[in-house]
Parts: structure tokens; C-alpha cells; sequence
């Protein structure tokens, strides 16, 4: 498990940040204070690291990264509803082909984004 950095530390690195100075010189001023701590590690003070540690001390909800699904774009979904809007709507097979998609992104695209529902094929 990696070592916490005190709070006291991370105060010092967002102000010598504040006061514009690099990864390095807050480096070398923390190492002249017997502070030793890497560059990735005054990295992630001043990206996300001190933004989750204030909100879990203030008792709030962490923040989380929300990144865009990179296969639910709007060409995709265009395709799929393509696809989809005919009376005899393509099978699933037909649209992996077409699309190169996986299967649960056409179910995701199909159900949460275009909010249609299939049906089953029952055989007698």
C-alpha cells in the first residue's frame, strides 16, 4: 500500500503551486525542508488527490471522472437507429457486422439510448 501524504505536505505543494513554481522546485524546496516526495507524487496533490481528500474531510460526496464511453458516440448511435427504425428491424449479427460493435454496446445504445425494446423470437 503506498505511503499517505500528510496534509501538512500537501498545503505546502498547493502553495509553493500558487505562488508558480514547478513540479521541480517544489521539489527541491521540500527536500531542503527533509520533506522527500517524488514529482508524480506533487502531480497528483495538485490534480485529484487533495479535491477527494478536502471533500472526504468536509464529510461531501468524493468527486468522480467521468469519461465519455468512447463507443457511444453519436455516430454509433446514428448507425444503430439507422438499423433499427425499420418495421423489420436488422438482427443483432447484422448490425455487429456493419458496426464492429460489441454486443453490449448495441444492447446499451439500443435500451438506454434510443430507449426501444426487442423482442424475443420464440421457436414453436
Amino acid at each position: 500500500m503506498p505511503n499517505q501524504i500528510d496534509s501538512n505536505t500537501e498545503c505546502i505543494v498547493r502553495a509553493l503551486s500558487e505562488e508558480n513554481y514547478s513540479s521541480r522546485a517544489i521539489k527541491n524546496k521540500l527536500q531542503a525542508n527533509d520533506i522527500d516526495i517524488s514529482i508524480q507524487s506533487i502531480c497528483y496533490i495538485l490534480n485529484y488527490i487533495g479535491i477527494s481528500r478536502k471533500a472526504l474531510n468536509s464529510n461531501e460526496p468524493a468527486l468522480k471522472k467521468q469519461n465519455m464511453p468512447i463507443s457511444r458516440i453519436l455516430n454509433n448511435i446514428r448507425k444503430i437507429k439507422e438499423f433499427t427504425q425499420k418495421e423489420n428491424p436488422a438482427s443483432y449479427r447484422t448490425i455487429e457486422n456493419k458496426t464492429a460493435l460489441s454486443l453490449h454496446t448495441r444492447s446499451k445504445i439500443i435500451h438506454a439510448d434510443l430507449k426501444k425494446q426487442t423482442t424475443e423470437n420464440i421457436k414453436s
